[in-house]
């Protein structure tokens, strides 16, 4: 073999290897920058998901305290203000329908059962609701009554929901 072929050669040679090396350290940079970027994403994921638990936990608490102020603005309603308690009982319960919806859309399989009772509760309440109508001055106590405990209801299982949702 001549000098300049084994030259050539070993140039070639040093040049596959040289580019070899480059591709290897490229590609370890490379799968450390995919690792970084995973554990970013990851990350970020993570940091998103207590962003969310920590609002679902907001909207819960403030939830609850609507459910308190609503209800100790109506609690002592007489048989005369009947026809407003209706009104303003049908409107608290018309706001809960939206928070349950986007409570619904956040909470997970885990949470299925807890919503099934939210939502039994807030069928319950309405059914009070409508009794409202039929009710009597002599009955008027027992029928506000029923609004209350399915009020608690209520409250009681979105609070479960919640707890689902931000453990």
């Amino acid at each position: 073999m001549n000098k300049s072929k084994y030259v050539t050669r070993s140039l070639a040679s040093a040049a596959v290897a040289g580019s070899l090396l480059v591709l290897t350290a490229c590609s370890d940079r490379s799968e450390n920058a995919m690792e970084r970027s995973a554990e970013n994403a990851s990350d970020s994921v993570a940091a998103a998901y207590e962003d969310s638990k920590d609002a679902v936990a907001r909207a819960a608490d403030r939830t609850a305290d609507a459910f308190e102020d609503g209800w100790d603005n109506v609690k002592d309603a007489t048989w005369s203000d009947r026809d407003s308690f209706r009104t303003t009982v049908s409107r608290m319960a018309d706001s809960i329908d939206d928070r349950i919806d986007d409570l619904g859309d956040k909470a997970g399989d885990s949470a299925n059962a807890a919503m099934e009772r939210l939502e039994a509760a807030r069928a319950d309440l309405g059914r009070s609701i409508d009794r409202l109508g039929d009710s009597t001055e002599a009955g008027w106590d027992d029928a506000k009554a029923s609004v209350a405990d399915a009020w608690q209801r209520v409250k009681d299982a979105y609070r479960d929901v919640t707890r689902n949702v931000t453990s």
